[in-house]
């Protein structure tokens, strides 16, 4: 059997297809579960799609591969591939190492990498190919640094709090959804701020990070109250539709006095983006804060380096020990519209 890969991420896809990918979540599983329930397997994070699949031989990927693409027409227009046992331990690992993330070294797809194989979510080829990824870049991350928990989006929007509203400012802080980032959130809260959690749908969890964050529980009918005094609001929810609008915040008409800083972390996105618009708030979604990203991995960058450097050095100690295994000779992904990546 042959590994193969097709994917779209932030890096290859607009934030408007990939919204539209994660709607269609269900059928895209349901697509893969239908046609090769124990030959495939799904990732999806906030920032990209991956399937990763099991085939006999190279001949029949073309055809598999454009069946999939004309069922979802429009959103894999750009996808990337890989093939062949070499090119998906090589994407894996710097998978698994944060190497792909926009916040360079976060430990979110790691932790979603290792549930797989417990999981039995994987064909066991590919389970067993992870399992031997896994403690590489577990080993690198320790080498290198880059298995510091404090790498991840929640302290990168706290940081840019800090920045905007002051150092030793209070900060009245919103929280919609009780996700990982929401975890993420109540985690590494900063002694400054205060937590108030808002769920639709899992009232108990909002009250435990509440607990954990010595934070407070609240409704979305307590919402546009809430506005009139809060700092900020992060909204992370895995809703299909918008959970904030623009009638959310007509309470406030002039009575706010400072500005209101909002951060939307979803995909498919929380906040109805004309609320970017109104008078005194400043709305960031996750194309925004790339740039904070991009500055927080240009101070890691001496790790980050290094850690490109290790990877490369597993990566062809790896393919010096594969027979006939590494990407197949001859094959042309443009063919169907794909490109190598």
């Amino acid at each position: 059997m042959n590994f193969y890969l097709i994917g779209v991420d932030y890096q290859s896809a607009s934030l408007e297809i990939r919204e539209e990918i994660c709607r269609r979540r269900k059928e895209i599983f349901a697509y893969w579960h239908n046609r090769k329930p124990k030959a495939t397997a799904v990732l999806f994070t906030c920032n990209r799609i991956e399937i990763y699949g099991l085939i006999r031989d190279f001949n029949g990927f073309s055809k598999e591969a454009l069946a999939f693409k004309q069922c979802f027409k429009g959103l894999f227009e750009n996808a990337y591939i890989k093939l062949g046992q070499a090119g998906i331990f090589e994407h894996l690992l710097r998978l698994a190492c944060g190497l792909k993330s926009q916040l360079k070294g976060e430990t979110q797809i790691l932790q979603q990498l290792k549930a797989w194989p417990v999981l039995g979510l994987l064909p066991q080829p590919l389970s067993e190919l992870l399992e031997q990824i896994l403690p590489l870049a577990e080993n690198i991350r320790r080498q290198t640094g880059l298995d510091q928990t404090e790498i991840n989006i929640a302290n990168i929007v706290f940081g840019d709090l800090v920045k905007r509203i002051g150092i030793n400012e209070k900060m009245q802080i919103i929280i919609i959804g009780t996700g990982k980032i929401a975890q993420l959130i109540a985690d590494n809260r900063p002694e400054s701020a205060q937590l108030h959690f808002i769920s639709h749908r899992n009232l108990s969890k909002a009250r435990l990070l509440a607990r954990q964050s010595q934070g407070t529980v609240e409704t979305f009918s307590d919402l546009p109250d809430l506005l009139l005094t809060v700092d900020s609001l992060i909204s992370a929810t895995s809703s299909p539709h918008f959970v904030v609008n623009e009638e959310h915040f007509l309470k406030q008409n002039g009575k706010r006095q400072r500005p209101v800083y909002l951060y939307d972390l979803a995909i498919p996105r929380d906040i109805e983006p004309k609320v970017g618009q109104l008078p005194g708030i400043f709305l960031q979604n996750l194309n925004d804060v790339a740039s904070v990203f991009e500055q927080d991995n240009q101070r890691r960058q001496s790790k980050i380096s290094l850690a490109e450097y290790l990877v490369t050095e597993k990566i062809n100690s790896y393919k010096d020990g594969l027979d006939g295994a590494n990407y197949p000779s001859g094959y042309a992904p443009q063919s169907i519209g794909v490109k190598a990546g």
